[in-house]
């Protein structure tokens, strides 16, 4: 038919002598030996690479032809006519224009390809490219026979997507897929079932479909796919990868992010395969190990040479997992166990994103486990607060990107080893792990070191930098790794501030059951101000028992108060009580 027919006018499209190895490739019938002889009669001055324009462009799969022109404007010099077959569109035959006579059609080889006379290809190459318009052949489906192939993509992009729950008369209840690329084509699959994680289903390509179809619900009065078709999901999925044979996907749903696979089998079935990652993959520790709790002031352990001093991070304690026989990339995850029925793991590998997917892990660390620290600083270097951390991190999967580009993206730091190429070394000497620290550092390019200090020099140089440089990565503390292995010690460094006691309030327990001492105070910055904050930890049980019963005691007295931060409201960051100021 030609209102079936796509004309695509091109201004030079030389095809030359790979236009005829194709064609000799191609020699299994006697119709593809004559494409090869009439390659050979087109003007091979003008022709070059046709089976690569093919490739780089988003033709449609079914019987079309192509103006071959070169020299003055609209000078044709043949045409080549393409087949759709399960692979696209494939080289049928090469015709010149004395073999299309003027006024006439010609059928090629009884497929039902139809050749328009001479003057109507004149008026599609004028245009460049035309399409006549015919009605569809169901709804979003253009024309049934076109499959069109998927778009190469190697960066991560975002597509739109839906999930119909059709509920067909003919071919019974399933679900469709389909994944809409920047061109407008909703790519479509049916399954049956959808995979839970873990599992894989048989899904069927069907033809491509249109962009406005994919915000359609409702019944299917007749024809091809007649039935009730409701949206069970919609939005936008992250396509990580794709060619005509696989596509590579996150789909997010609030927090969590699924991860699934396309892969062709043959011809029109593919499979669905939901890769989301569980604890049966990666080994996944359940607990934070338990460190000694210091502050820095004058702190005696700073002149020992049996420990190695680190920067404490302020963000998320990380577990991350190299793996190269998961698709060969880092993976970030939380020790901690998700609410959510039917998960096992809460990944963080989602949220810093493209950056950490592209940090290949070389086959010699195949199940090793690092443990670090997610953190975050802003544009200028100045490291957030855990809170802005965690609200990254809790975000949905686009909120965290686009807080990111305004806040400064997230980055993660190692600094233990519990693995190393499948053995258990969490026990080894802290030495030992930060040599293998420094080689995996070194190989993958994502990930990166906190600032180290061995000799007490250095360690001065760290503490001075926590203490005084609000560009450096930390404003936290240090933690001190002993040489010889055993827990750690963390160090904060919190500056000091002095608050006048305003109140005093009782400790209760969750369920509001007093226990008869004080929870803590309220405070002031001047005797007589505002009150701007509580303090309501650092107590010893018998000094939170007199504050309660002697409150005329403490009320007006001057504490000094360890804090993480003063804010512009005049409250402290995480304050603690250190002591009573004498002076005041």
């Amino acid at each position: 038919m030609v209102d079936d027919l796509k004309l695509l006018g091109t201004p030079q499209l030389n095809i030359a002598k790979e236009l005829i190895k194709l064609a000799a490739r191609q020699r299994k019938s006697h119709a593809h030996r004559r494409a090869a002889e009439r390659a050979s009669d087109v003007d091979q001055q003008y022709l070059d690479a046709l089976d690569r324009y093919v490739g780089q462009q988003d033709l449609p799969n079914t019987h079309y032809y192509a103006a071959i022109t070169a020299g003055a404007p609209g000078t044709v010099r043949g045409y080549a006519a393409f087949k759709p077959t399960g692979r696209g569109p494939v080289l049928a035959t090469v015709l010149s224009p004395g073999m299309v006579p003027k006024g006439k059609s010609l059928h090629l080889h009884n497929r039902g390809a139809h050749v328009p006379h001479l003057n109507e290809m004149d008026r599609a190459l004028n245009s460049r490219i035309q399409v006549n318009k015919v009605a569809e052949y169901a709804p979003g489906i253009p024309d049934k026979k076109e499959t069109k192939r998927i778009p190469f993509v190697t960066t991560p992009e975002k597509w739109d997507y839906v999930i119909h729950d059709h509920h067909a008369e003919r071919a019974g209840r399933h679900y469709d897929l389909r994944l809409c690329d920047k061109q407008g084509n909703a790519h479509s699959w049916a399954m049956r079932y959808w995979p839970l994680v873990g599992e894989r289903r048989l899904a069927v390509q069907q033809p491509t479909h249109t962009r406005k179809y994919m915000k359609f619900q409702g019944v299917i009065e007749d024809g091809y796919g007649k039935g009730m078709v409701n949206i069970w999901k919609s939005g936008v999925v992250e396509i990580v990868k794709a060619t005509n044979r696989e596509v590579l996907f996150h789909l997010a749903e609030g927090r969590l992010i699924h991860e699934f696979a396309l892969i062709r089998t043959r011809d029109n079935q593919w499979l669905l395969i939901n890769k989301t990652p569980t604890r049966d993959r990666f080994d996944v520790p359940r607990h934070k190990p338990a460190m000694h709790e210091t502050t820095m002031d004058d702190n005696e352990l700073l002149e020992h040479d049996d420990y190695i001093a680190l920067s404490k991070l302020d963000g998320a304690h990380a577990i991350v997992s190299l793996h190269p026989t998961q698709e060969k990339q880092v993976r970030v995850f939380s020790y901690r166990t998700p609410k959510t029925p039917g998960r096992d793991l809460i990944e963080y590998t989602h949220k810093i994103g493209p950056k950490v997917y592209g940090a290949e892990v070389p086959n010699r660390y195949k199940d090793t486990v690092l443990r670090g620290e997610v953190w975050a600083a802003d544009k200028e270097g100045k490291p957030h607060h855990s809170s802005v951390v965690a609200g990254l991190l809790n975000a949905n999967l686009w909120k965290s990107r686009d807080n990111q580009a305004q806040k400064g993206h997230l980055r993660t730091t190692v600094y233990d080893v519990v693995k190393h190429r499948g053995k258990d070394v969490s026990e080894l000497p802290f030495p030992k792990k930060l040599e293998m620290l420094r080689e995996i550092v070194n190989d993958v390019d994502y990930l990166e070191l906190p600032t180290i200090a061995e000799t007490k020099e250095q360690k001065k140089l760290l503490v001075a930098a926590v203490k005084n440089d609000p560009f450096h990565e930390t404003e936290e503390g240090i933690v001190l790794q002993p040489k010889s292995g055993g827990r750690a010690v963390k160090a904060k460094i919190r500056p000091d501030y002095d608050v006048f006691v305003r109140k005093i309030f009782e400790a209760k327990s969750k369920a509001g059951k007093p226990h008869g001492r004080a929870g803590g105070f309220e405070y002031s910055w001047e005797r007589n101000g505002p009150i701007v904050g509580r303090v309501g930890t650092g107590f010893t049980h018998a000094e939170a028992r007199d504050m309660w019963q002697n409150k005329d005691k403490y009320i007006g007295r001057v504490a000094k108060v360890f804090a993480r931060t003063k804010y512009n409201s005049g409250a402290l960051g995480e304050p603690a009580f250190h002591t009573w100021h004498i002076d005041k």
